[in-house]
């Protein structure tokens, strides 16, 4: 039986008129419909919940490769932003500081999405 004829056959059942159910039922002119009815309604449930876990299974595979990705991606921003730091001196020249800049961050974050998300 299909997914659609259980669910046509238990919503046959729980109507109160037979009538209805002789007419539109797909197992009830078969000998012990309702015990047919509990084993592949029994299968049907069966295989949905296998199914279920399974997706779960899929899910926190995509949801692990998701995080991967997401620290991949931002250690390779951080490595690529101090690679756009600017040396500046000050004073006497003894001191050195790197600085970002607001139009680095701009050109990097260009560069690795594509668009001026700025």
């Amino acid at each position: 039986m299909t997914d659609n004829e259980i669910i046509k056959a238990l919503e046959c059942c729980s109507k109160t008129s037979q009538e209805i159910c002789i007419k539109e039922c797909p197992i009830f002119r078969r000998a012990g419909c309702i015990d047919e009815l509990h084993k592949v309604v029994f299968t049907l449930i069966s295989r949905q919940k296998e199914e279920i876990e399974r997706y779960k299974g899929v899910i926190k595979i995509l949801e692990n490769d998701v995080q991967t990705s997401r620290s991949e991606t931002i250690r390779e921003f951080a490595e690529k932003l101090k690679d756009n730091t600017l040396r500046i001196r000050l004073g006497c020249g003894c001191h050195e500081y790197e600085v970002i800049t607001k139009q680095g961050i701009d050109y990097l974050l260009k560069e690795m999405v594509g668009k001026d998300d700025a």
